[in-house]
């Protein structure tokens, strides 16, 4: 027996907007749309840039490497989903000074499960939480949130799927 976690994301009003696009523009790479949209996106966060990258795994090695020089320590305890993907954790290991500690699933939304991440906080005291929307179902946000603002934890957010 084979359990779908999920219908197909696109529909075919999307797939067909996409490949009319395709067809009108020669061009694959960034360019004019992607700096308006780097500009509108910055100004929607209430930040000063964005950057946009080829792809998930860039952005999460590009986030990541930059934590290096906003966390002054040099050597961190991280929580990782369990389930995610290899570009999730391969960054912290690539990069070192990081030691990755793996949360399990929540049912439900197949995000951290809370409790036991309270669990690894109270253990490791972790400076980072990373988070994956797995298959686009939001982790406890709310819960997680409060979790990083009473321990001093920084959160990083992988939303590419």
């Amino acid at each position: 027996m084979t359990i779908k976690l999920v219908e197909n994301a696109n529909d075919i009003n999307e797939m067909v907007e996409l490949a009319n696009w395709l067809y009108s523009s020669p061009r694959f790479t960034m360019g004019p749309v992607t700096e308006e949209f780097e500009k509108k996106f910055a100004d929607y966060i209430g930040t000063k840039y964005c950057v946009m990258v080829n792809s998930g795994s860039s952005a999460n090695l590009l986030a990541v490497a930059s934590l290096k020089h906003y966390i002054p320590n040099h050597y961190h305890f991280v929580v990782v989903p369990a389930l995610s993907w290899a570009t999730t954790i391969s960054p912290y290991m690539q990069l070192g000074e990081f030691t990755t500690i793996l949360c399990d699933c929540n049912m439900d939304n197949l995000g951290l499960d809370i409790n036991h991440l309270k669990q690894l906080i109270d253990q490791y005291h972790p400076t980072i939480i990373q988070t994956v929307n797995v298959l686009g179902f939001p982790n406890d946000y709310e819960e997680i949130k409060q979790l990083c603002n009473e321990n001093q934890i920084t959160l990083i957010e992988d939303s590419c799927e």
